[in-house]
C-alpha cells in the first residue's frame, strides 16, 4: 500500500499564519509578496478541499456586517452570549469587534448628512467640483467606526470642502484574504465600475481604511484588466498633504500633543503615509 503526502496541507497550515500585512512585498529584499501568493494558494487548495465555515463567515462579512449593524444592540448582545462565545470557538473566532453603538444611518440622518448618489453628484457644477470631495464608505470603518466616518467628515467640512458620503460598496478584500478569487473578481470589477463613475465627476476620493484603499492600488489592477481601474482613491494623510496651507489656516489655536501608531499596511503598502501623517502633525503644532 502506497500512502501519498500531500506536502500542500503543511504548505496551507504556514500560511495560516500570514497576516496580510505585505511587509515582505515592500521592505524584503527580494519584494516577496506572501499575501499574493497566498490568495492563489488558497484558492487552488479548496479546490480539493473545503473550506472551512470560519472561511465563509470572515468572507462574508461585507454582507452580513451591513444587517447586523444595523441592528447594533441585538447583534453586540448576540456576540457577547454564552452561545455566542460558543459558536467563536467552534469557528476558531477570537476577539470578534463590537458594532458601533448608532450605525452609520442614523449619525447621517441625526446629523441632516445628506446621502450622495454618483446620478446627483455628476450633476455638481464646475465651480462647486473645485472644492468638493468624495468620502469612501468601507465596511471596516461603517460598521465597527461610524463616529470616525463622521469626525473626519465634519473635518473635511472644516478645511472648508463640500463633502459628498458615497454609497458602501463591497471592496472585496475578505474574500481575496480567503482566497475567494472568482467571487473577488466579480466583487472587484462591480466596486470598479462605480468607482470610476464617481472618479468621473473630477472630484477627488478619500478612504479611511488603508487596507481597503491599498487594495484599489495592487489587488484591484492585478486581478483586472488595468483600463478597469481608471481611478485613484487616496488615504486622508494623502489628501490633506496636498494643501497644507488650507490645513494650517483651519488649525486649533492651541498646541496640540499626538502619538501616531501606523497601521501596518498603511506602513508597507503606502511607504510616504508615516511622514505624510507627521507633516500634518506638524502642521497643526506650530500654529
Amino acid at each position: 500500500m502506497v500512502i501519498v503526502r500531500d506536502f500542500s496541507i503543511e504548505v496551507y497550515r504556514a500560511m495560516d499564519g500570514c497576516l496580510a500585512c505585505k511587509a515582505c512585498a515592500s521592505q524584503c529584499p527580494i519584494h516577496m509578496d506572501v499575501p499574493t501568493f497566498r490568495s492563489k494558494f488558497l484558492h487552488l487548495y479548496h479546490s480539493r478541499y473545503r473550506h472551512p465555515l470560519k472561511d465563509y463567515l470572515v468572507g462574508n462579512l461585507e454582507w452580513s456586517g451591513r444587517l447586523l449593524s444595523r441592528f447594533p444592540a441585538f447583534s453586540n448582545a448576540l456576540f457577547d452570549s454564552a452561545w455566542g462565545h460558543y459558536f467563536n470557538r467552534l469557528m476558531g473566532l477570537a476577539d470578534l469587534p463590537r458594532f458601533s453603538k448608532t450605525p452609520l444611518h442614523r449619525l447621517m440622518r441625526l446629523q441632516s448628512i445628506p446621502k450622495s448618489r454618483p446620478s446627483l453628484l455628476i450633476q455638481t457644477s464646475e465651480g462647486e467640483k473645485e472644492l468638493s470631495v468624495i468620502l469612501i464608505q468601507d465596511a471596516f470603518s461603517s460598521f465597527y467606526e461610524s463616529e470616525l466616518i463622521l469626525a473626519f467628515y465634519r473635518l473635511l467640512e472644516k478645511l472648508g470642502f463640500q463633502v459628498h458620503v458615497a454609497p458602501l460598496q463591497a471592496n472585496g478584500k475578505p474574500l481575496h484574504v480567503k482566497g475567494f478569487l472568482c467571487r473577488f473578481h466579480n466583487v472587484a470589477e462591480a466596486n470598479a465600475r462605480f468607482l470610476s463613475v464617481l472618479a468621473s465627476t473630477g472630484m477627488p476620493l478619500v478612504g479611511i481604511e488603508p487596507s481597503i484603499i491599498l487594495t484599489y492600488r495592487d489587488e484591484y489592477p492585478a486581478i483586472l484588466k488595468k483600463d478597469k481601474v481608471n481611478f485613484s482613491a487616496l488615504l486622508p494623510q494623502e489628501f490633506m498633504e496636498q494643501d497644507l496651507q488650507r490645513l494650517r489656516e483651519h488649525a486649533p489655536g492651541s498646541r496640540l500633543e499626538f502619538q501616531l501608531l501606523g497601521h501596518c499596511m498603511e506602513k508597507t503598502g503606502a511607504l510616504l503615509s508615516q511622514q505624510q501623517w507627521i507633516s500634518v502633525f506638524e502642521v497643526l503644532d506650530r500654529n
